[in-house]
C-alpha cells in the first residue's frame, strides 16, 4: 500500500474497499499533486470509484493526534478545521484594494522597521565555499573586476570534520575573525548559515541532550524552551557575532525532516505548534540580539 514515508517524513495510509467485497481491489487514496501539508493534512482525490456503489474507508498514520475527515463539495462556502488546535483567530482586512489590506495588515502586526541600505543590495551565495581563501579570493575578484556586490554567503560545512554546528573548522577557515576583518576592509558584508541541528560529536549537541532541550530522540533542539532557544543564541554570538558576523541564515528552520512530528515540546504537542518552529529560532537569534 502506498503510504508518506520518504525522508523519515509521517506514514499515512488511506484505502477504499467495496463494502460486501473484501477481495475487491482496494481504491488508494493518496495526496495527488503533492497537495498535501503533512503532517497537518492531505488532500487528495479517490478516482476510479463505482457509481452507486458503497466503500468502507479503512486508514492509519504514524502521526499522533490525527484524525480522519470526509465531506462532500461545499461550493460556495469556506470552511477552516484543525484537529489538533485548541483554538484559533481569524482576522478579516478588508482595505478596499490590495494596497488597503496590506496597510491593515500591518496595522494589525505593527510597523516592520526597514532593513539596512545593503540588505537591499546583490548577494552572492553558492553552495558552498569551502574555505577561508575561496571566501576572500570571490570577494577580492568582484571588488577588482568592480563588481558591485554587497554581502557575500557563506553557506554550510564551514564545521569540516568537526561536525554538524556553528564552529569554525581552523583546517580550511584558520582565523575567520581576520577573514571578517578583511570582508569588512573590502566594503563587504558576511552572512553565515546555522542550522537547529547539532552532530551528536559535538559539544552543541552534548550541551542540548544533558538538559533535555532536543526534540524526541531526533538532532533539532526545543525551539519552544526559553533555555534553548538562550543556549541556540549563545552558540552563534561565540562563533559570528564576536567576529563580526553581520547576519544569519537560520538554514531548515521548517525543520527539516520534520523532526517535530508526533512529539513533545517545552510547550506542548509539536503536532499543534508544527508551523511555529522557524518563527521560535528566530525569536532565539532577536531577543539574544
Amino acid at each position: 500500500t502506498p503510504a508518506f514515508g520518504h525522508g523519515g517524513r509521517p506514514v499515512v495510509e488511506i484505502n477504499l474497499t467495496e463494502a460486501g467485497s473484501p477481495s475487491a481491489v482496494a481504491v488508494v487514496v493518496v495526496n495527488w499533486e503533492a497537495y498535501s501539508n503533512l503532517p497537518n493534512s492531505i488532500t487528495g482525490v479517490a478516482r476510479g470509484l463505482k457509481k452507486g456503489v458503497e466503500y468502507v474507508v479503512s486508514y492509519k498514520w504514524s502521526v499522533d493526534d490525527v484524525g480522519l475527515y470526509v465531506q462532500g463539495p461545499e461550493y460556495g462556502r469556506t470552511t477552516l478545521r484543525s484537529f489538533v488546535g485548541d483554538s484559533v483567530d481569524y482576522y478579516y482586512v478588508h482595505g478596499g484594494s490590495g494596497d488597503g489590506a496590506v496597510a491593515g495588515d500591518r496595522e494589525i502586526t505593527g510597523a516592520a522597521p526597514l532593513y539596512a541600505k545593503w540588505v537591499y543590495g546583490f548577494w552572492q551565495c553558492k553552495e558552498h565555499y569551502d574555505s577561508q581563501e575561496h571566501v576572500l579570493e570571490a570577494v577580492r575578484g568582484f571588488r577588482s573586476r568592480g563588481l558591485p556586490v554587497d554581502a557575500i554567503v557563506q553557506d554550510w560545512h564551514y564545521w569540516g570534520s568537526l561536525g554538524w554546528g556553528p564552529q569554525w573548522d581552523k583546517s580550511i577557515y584558520p582565523d575567520p575573525a581576520a577573514m571578517v576583518q578583511e570582508l569588512n576592509s573590502l566594503d563587504m558584508h558576511f552572512m553565515v548559515s546555522v542550522w537547529s541541528k547539532f552532530d551528536e560529536e559535538t559539544t552543541f549537541y552534548r550541551q542540548m541532550s544533558a538538559e533535555g532541550w532536543l526534540l524526541g530522540s531526533s538532532n533539532y533542539y526545543d525551539a519552544w524552551n526559553p533555555s534553548a532557544r538562550e543556549l541556540f543564541y549563545n552558540f552563534s554570538k561565540a562563533a559570528h557575532f564576536s567576529i563580526g558576523v553581520d547576519a544569519l541564515w537560520l538554514d531548515a528552520t521548517e525543520p527539516e525532516g520534520l523532526p517535530n512530528s508526533n512529539t513533545h515540546t517545552y510547550q506542548g504537542s509539536a503536532n499543534a505548534l508544527m508551523n511555529t518552529y522557524s518563527l521560535m529560532t528566530t525569536q532565539a537569534i532577536a531577543d539574544g540580539l
